[in-house]
């Protein structure tokens, strides 16, 4: 078990660790880029939302995109797993109330962050 975590850390990450760091790092890009898009141009989106305003949920996706990048940034250095999982937990509960508003884009989002979330918990010991 801790031998594991030596050689991981001499060779770096891999395979699921890589794919879960780049997706994340993604997700969080995309939502900087929703948050500035709903904070200056609030009329791009939908005025109806489930509740408060576009101008809130344009913080809300913000801060999601900056813990998004800091966890892809601590999961392809090292430490950062936990993070990972519960943004992409976030990003799932988010996603199932966007999924009558626009399927696809929900369905490939959960199917990626349920990727993601695998690849965070592939190499886990059990305890």
């Amino acid at each position: 078990m801790g031998e594991q975590r030596v050689m991981e850390a001499r060779i770096g990450p891999g395979g699921w660790t890589v794919f879960a760091a780049a997706w994340l790092s993604i997700a969080g890009v995309f939502n900087l880029l929703n948050g500035f898009t709903a904070l200056h141009k609030g009329s791009f989106y939908a005025p109806q939302v489930l509740f408060s305003t576009v101008h809130n949920w344009g913080f809300v996706l913000l801060l999601a995109g900056v813990l998004q990048l800091v966890a892809a940034y601590r999961v392809y250095v090292a430490g950062g797993r936990t993070l990972g999982i519960v943004m992409c937990t976030f990003s799932l509960i988010v996603l199932w109330f966007l999924f009558f508003a626009y399927p696809m884009e929900a369905f490939l989002g959960l199917l990626i962050n349920g990727m993601v979330i695998y690849g965070l918990t592939v190499g886990l010991p059990r305890s």
